[in-house]
Parts: structure tokens; C-alpha cells; sequence
């Protein structure tokens, strides 16, 4: 049986072989794109085409075929390549439209003297995107009740595209005073929107109002900024405190708790507006900017109180403070000396201290029947 000689052999299994010789062609990577690509820009790239036969090639072209829909494909190719010469095949890949999945390209690369070589690719198209920034992360500041607060807030594009118009999403006491709607950023612009922060007349003061701004672009996601506004207020009242205990509603006098510690602190900020202590009839009075405090009052032998009051403008506000006295037990020792010689004697004296109300005398009469003789 004939065999076939190893050259034949080998011709026949090289599917890039070239009808000169028996080395043919090579092409450094078959798949020449694997990207993804912004719609509208062009992507170059290129591969290097090896003639390993000694003779040139000529006629070498690629051929695209039919591509995809929504994308152009083009080819640099030089038509000549010299024998055992390396040469460079460009592209230029454009996408028309998006493409969230990839998109498989083929072409077949050409020539007169050797088979067709198939070169493949893919890629995704993607619409370029605008990203917006804040140049603060969380919005804390204050505004007085009744006065328009001026805020600039700081807004970037660090994404890929124009943000289209900008517009805001506010809550009724804050104001865009640079207008409604935004012109559009394109990448690496900034811009500075002037918020107005005015206080409703009825608001609470020294009570943080918590909430969120929204941002939003036409052609991407907007951002939600956070905000906390302590309302404040410039108009005083006076808080009256009147600190009693069991001695101020049972025993003569209705004597109130002296020297009793009275601390009163922003409820908002916690910051302390007034520390004293009761006078001679168990009394405070300062003078506050309108608004809620924490109010502590305390005095040795009583329990602590703790707890809110809100002061109104241009009036004295009452507050009424009862502490309960706690009962107290003291023992009191002494050395007493006996009739014996270096023999002494403790006694022990104990004080039980609490509050005895006062005792209430109540007449009591019964009738008495005299019969008449």
C-alpha cells in the first residue's frame, strides 16, 4: 500500500497553509477585540501577520462579511507581504448603538496564495454615563426661626457623560435660589447651587429637622444628600422653676428645697444654657432663647429629676420640679467610760431620718337623744 509522503501530510492538515510552501501564514492573536466601548467612540487596535514562506504574499485584504447591526468595522491591511516578513493589520471598531450583551464579530483574512484565515472578536457597547458628587456628604448647620438661611451646596460630574438638566427635590422651607433647574455638567464640571433655608413661624426651636435633598440629572441617576437643621431662635423667655419635696406640701411654711442644683441644657445640642441653684425659696429664674431644654434638677437627700420643658418667647414659662426625699439612716457611735478602770462602753446611736407628714386633726361629733319626761 502507497504511502503518503510526511510533507503531503503535513500540507494537508495546516489549514493556513500556503500554496507557494509549505510554511504558510500567522497571525499573533485570532481574536483581535475584546472590549467594552462607549456608543460613538472609536476603538483602534491591530495584529501582527507573519509570512513564514519564503516567497511574498500579495492580495492580502480582510473581508468583514456582514457585521452586527450598529457598529462599523475597518481595515488597514498591507496588500504585500515579503517573504518571512512580519507586518501590522490595523482596525477601527465604532459602535453605533448600545449593547449590554456581547457582540461576536468573524472576519477572514485574505490573500492570493494562501487559505483563508478567520479572525474573531467581540465587544459591548455602553452609553457613556454622568456620576454626581457632593462636595459635602451630609448637610448639618443651623437656621433662626423667622430669618432666611443662606447654604451653597457644591455639585460635580465625575462620570463619562453630560448630566443633562439638573433639578432638585426640596422640603417647603428650603428654596433653590439659583433657580429650579440646572444647566447640564459635563464631565469634570462643577457648579454651586445657593439654597435658601427659612424656618416655618410655627417651628420647633432647638430641634433638629431631619430629612433629604435630591439631585437628580436627565441623563443618569441623581444622589440623595442628607440633612439635619437645628432650628434656633433669637427671642428669650424667662423659665421659672420651683423645686419642692414632701416638707413643701405637709409641714408649715410649704418650705421649699434650698440650694437644690438646677442644670438646663440645649435638648438639640445638649450644650448647657443654665447652671444654678436655688435661692432661699427654692427657686430659679433665668432668662433662655425660646425653645425645648433638658431639664435636671438635684439635691442631696432627694431623688434626681430629669426631663423636658419648652420655653416660649416673651413669657415666663412655669415648671414645677417635686423631688422625693430619700430616706436616710445614720449611726452614730460613742466611746462611754464605765465605773471600772480602762473598761469602756460603744453606744450606739442610730437617726432614722424621713419625711412624717403632717398630722391632720379631724372632729368628729355624734348626736346624743334626751327623751322629755
Amino acid at each position: 500500500m502507497a504511502r503518503t509522503p510526511k510533507l503531503l501530510m503535513r500540507i494537508a492538515a495546516d489549514e493556513d497553509m500556503c500554496s507557494l510552501c509549505a510554511y504558510g501564514w500567522k497571525v499573533d492573536n485570532k481574536m483581535f477585540v475584546s472590549k467594552s466601548i462607549e456608543v460613538g467612540q472609536k476603538y483602534t487596535g491591530s495584529v501582527t501577520i507573519t509570512n513564514n514562506c519564503p516567497k511574498p504574499l500579495t492580495g492580502v485584504r480582510v473581508d468583514c462579511g456582514e457585521l452586527p447591526e450598529g457598529v462599523t468595522l475597518t481595515w488597514d491591511v498591507p496588500s504585500r507581504i515579503e517573504g518571512n516578513e512580519s507586518v501590522k493589520a490595523s482596525f477601527a471598531l465604532t459602535p453605533k448603538v448600545q449593547a449590554s450583551e456581547a457582540v461576536n464579530l468573524a472576519v477572514m483574512l485574505k490573500s492570493d496564495q494562501c487559505n483563508d484565515m478567520e479572525l474573531s472578536g467581540r465587544y459591548a457597547a455602553y452609553n457613556p454615563y454622568p456620576n454626581l458628587e457632593s462636595e459635602v456628604s451630609h448637610i448639618s448647620t443651623s437656621a433662626t426661626k423667622g430669618r432666611q438661611k443662606i447654604y451653597k451646596l457644591s455639585i460635580g460630574n465625575s462620570g463619562n457623560g453630560p448630566t443633562g438638566a439638573i433639578t432638585l427635590a426640596l422640603p417647603d422651607f428650603i428654596k433653590s435660589l439659583s433657580g429650579t433647574t440646572i444647566k447640564s455638567l459635563a464631565y469634570g464640571e462643577t457648579t454651586t447651587i445657593t439654597l435658601g433655608i427659612t424656618p416655618a413661624d410655627d417651628a420647633a426651636v432647638n430641634v433638629s429637622v431631619s430629612g433629604r435633598i435630591g439631585v437628580n440629572c436627565a441623563n443618569g441617576n441623581g444622589i440623595a444628600i442628607p440633612y439635619d437643621i437645628n432650628i434656633v431662635s433669637e427671642e428669650t423667655g424667662t423659665l421659672h422653676v420651683d423645686v419642692c419635696d414632701e416638707f413643701t406640701y405637709y409641714t408649715d411654711g410649704a418650705p421649699q428645697v434650698q440650694g437644690a442644683e438646677v442644670e438646663v441644657r440645649n435638648y438639640n445640642t445638649n450644650e448647657v444654657a443654665y447652671s444654678g441653684t436655688t435661692n432661699e425659696k427654692g427657686c430659679v429664674e433665668p432668662i433662655l432663647t425660646e425653645g425645648y431644654y433638658r431639664l435636671k434638677v438635684s439635691a442631696s437627700g432627694h431623688e434626681t429629676f430629669s426631663g423636658m420643658v419648652c420655653v416660649d418667647p416673651g413669657k415666663t414659662t412655669f415648671k414645677t420640679v417635686n423631688l422625693a426625699i430619700v430616706d436616710d439612716i445614720k449611726v452614730k457611735y460613742e466611746v462611754v467610760e464605765t465605773e471600772v478602770e480602762d473598761v469602756y462602753e460603744i453606744v450606739t446611736t442610730t437617726t432614722f431620718e424621713t419625711a412624717v407628714p403632717k398630722p391632720q386633726l379631724r372632729l368628729a361629733t355624734s348626736a346624743t337623744s334626751m327623751a322629755t319626761r
